[in-house]
């Protein structure tokens, strides 16, 4: 295709002594943020190493709601900070708290570890990423009758949960 338009197309064959033989075909069609005076992907690796810049540090804030999947749906307001690190160009350490609100039926708090995998584009003004972790949860369930919800017994519990996000950033 022309820039900044891409297509991919794979096959991939799997074949095991032991269970089944797959065949799989990917058809893909994507957009290039980074425009190439050649067709297909931009493969320029020189321009990916590190620049000189200050800016390895990332604080972000985030607000919103929990809703609690039951017949009746409570909500309770979330909220988290976060530090990201810059590791390399391509690895970021991730430091989350978050506290999901008080949804009258399980009130959750606690703090997050991952490791991201990013790419910047747009002359390193916009990157997208996913990361993955562990989140280390404190629980305060309500064990109660369900119409007294409030006046319920409550149980702590901590957990360890996995952890998956996706990030797509721009910065001004």
């Amino acid at each position: 295709f022309h820039n900044p338009w891409v297509m991919e197309l794979r096959y991939n064959y799997a074949h095991t002594t032991g269970s089944i033989t797959t065949h799989t075909a990917l058809i893909g069609f994507g957009y290039q943020f980074e425009h190439s005076s050649t067709p297909g992907p931009v493969w320029n690796t020189q321009r990916y190493g590190f620049y000189p810049s200050d800016q390895r540090w990332e604080v972000t804030g985030m607000a919103g709601s929990t809703v609690v999947n039951n017949f009746n749906s409570p909500h309770g307001v979330a909220w988290g900070a976060e530090l990201r690190y810059r590791l390399t160009p391509y690895i970021d350490a991730i430091g989350t708290y978050l506290d999901e609100g008080d949804a009258r039926v399980v009130k959750r708090k606690g703090g997050a570890g991952q490791l991201g995998l990013k790419r910047e584009f747009l002359h390193h003004h916009a990157d997208v990423g996913v990361a993955g972790g562990f989140y280390f949860a404190r629980d305060e369930d309500y064990n109660g009758p369900p119409t007294q919800l409030l006046g319920g017994l409550v149980t702590t519990r901590t957990q360890v949960l996995g952890l998956l996000t996706m990030t797509a950033t721009y910065r001004f």
